[in-house]
């Protein structure tokens, strides 16, 4: 809340009455101006004219969905998939074909499978810590991705905004840091530096891209309000997003850990979960026999709540079944309570 405060009054005192007026659809030059500056810590060199401002990751990838992709034609995204994310392309008109992720990032074999039987316009990626699964894609799938993209002339669409949410020192480059054609088109919603209901994503792309999205942007946005980019542009400037992304990480850190150490006895029921390296959330394989619907309906009438896997598999999974934990927004002490009473829904089912 200091350095808030901090920026809030900077704002207003040098900006006045202006601050609280509006900027293009394209967002502030200012703000773009400081990103620039501040992804270049990441390895990721971009020009202002190369950014967009927008309000939110699923908002971007509807523009850029529009923009590369007609009705009827076909994009590929890795399974388990966002429900929005799937919804997003299908209300478009897409014909949405999925791509099995492994611990490591997508299947490249299937993938390329896809690719060379379909043609898509674009394959859609989560590569750092998976929002469903948690899963980080190999340095080595990274350089095998692109290559396969260069290959087959498919552009890559990449969401990282999970991706500063990690517990490891060892930090990946993303897909558009290691990009030299131009193919990528990157979607960050920025989670870890700055507060989350400024609402402002951005997303990176070909400077002729980024003028067409812009002008998609201005057919229903005019305008977008400036107060909050000029607190964030001056928020990155001092440098404040270095310590709240370091507070960040060590709060979901700890959170991550509770979670995963109180699902121990759940494991001697047949509960599979790996310990992510990132992320808010853990994907679980159920037990043998136990049904995620059904667990989810029993476990909503006792006030727990839990993403059942079906969810994420919108064509079915042979797989077994899944669920998604959070741990984002809960309290130790609920942690505790709702893992016990999945501890015991899950004996029930299998009594």
């Amino acid at each position: 809340m200091k350095e808030i405060k901090e920026v809030l009054f900077s704002v207003v005192e040098r900006r006045g009455a202006d601050a609280f007026f509006h900027c293009s659809s394209t967002g502030s030059l200012e703000l773009r101006q400081q990103l620039s500056h501040t992804l270049l810590e990441d390895g990721v060199r971009v020009t202002p004219g190369k950014i967009v401002i927008i309000n939110e990751a699923v908002q971007g990838l509807e523009y850029v969905s529009k923009l590369l992709a007609a009705k009827h034609e076909y994009v590929i995204s890795e399974t388990p998939i966002m429900p929005d994310t799937f919804t997003i392309f299908q209300n478009q008109g897409l014909r949405v074909l999925t791509a099995p992720l492994e611990e490591d990032g997508v299947n490249l074999v299937e993938l390329e499978n896809l690719i060379r039987q379909y043609r898509p316009k674009f394959f859609h990626t989560m590569p750092d810590y998976h929002a469903i699964t948690g899963a980080c894609m190999s340095l080595e799938k990274r350089y095998a991705l692109l290559e396969l993209a260069r290959k087959y002339d498919v552009p890559l669409v990449e969401e990282r905004w999970h991706a500063d949410i990690s517990f490891t020192n060892d930090v990946l480059p993303s897909l558009y840091a290691l990009d030299r054609r131009e193919n990528v088109i990157c979607i960050d919603a920025a989670l870890t530096h700055f507060y989350y209901g400024a609402r402002i994503c951005y997303l990176l792309a070909p400077t002729d891209m980024a003028r067409r999205i812009s002008k998609i942007i201005s057919t229903s946005l005019i305008h977008l309000p400036s107060l909050e980019q000029a607190m964030f542009a001056e928020y990155l400037d001092r440098g404040y997003h270095i310590q709240q992304r370091k507070n960040m990480n060590c709060f979901y850190r700890e959170k991550c850990r509770r979670l995963y150490e109180a699902l121990e006895p759940l494991r001697a029921l047949g509960l599979f979960a790996e310990k992510p390296q990132g992320g808010l959330g853990l994907w679980c394989r159920l037990p043998n026999g136990v049904n995620d619907m059904s667990l989810y309906k029993n476990l909503r009438n006792r006030g727990v709540l839990i993403c059942p896997g079906k969810l994420f598999y919108p064509y079915g999974t042979g797989d077994g079944s899944f669920m998604r934990l959070s741990f984002s927004n809960i309290t130790d002490e609920k942690i505790e309570t709702g893992v016990q009473i999945i501890y015991d829904e899950l004996r029930r089912q299998l009594e």
